[in-house]
C-alpha cells in the first residue's frame, strides 16, 4: 500500500474507476477501507476470492 497519506490511494481509485468494467483484471486492496472512501465505493472483503463478486461496483478492500 505504501505511505497511507501518498498517492497510493488516489491512483488504486482511478485505476479501479478505469477497470471496474473488465472483471479479468479485477484486483483488491489490502489495507484500510477509510483512505478510498472519499475517492470510490468501497466494499470490505473478508477473503480474496469475493473480489470478482463485488468488483464491478466497488473497490474490494480487504482490511488489515
Amino acid at each position: 500500500m505504501g505511505d497511507p497519506a501518498g498517492v497510493g490511494p488516489g491512483i488504486t481509485g482511478t485505476a479501479w474507476a478505469k477497470l471496474r468494467d473488465q472483471v479479468e483484471h479485477a484486483f483488491f486492496v489490502i489495507g484500510a477501507p477509510e483512505l478510498y472512501e472519499d475517492r470510490v465505493p468501497v466494499h470490505p472483503i473478508a477473503d480474496p476470492g469475493e473480489v470478482h463478486d463485488v468488483f464491478s461496483n466497488a473497490l474490494p478492500v480487504l482490511p488489515l
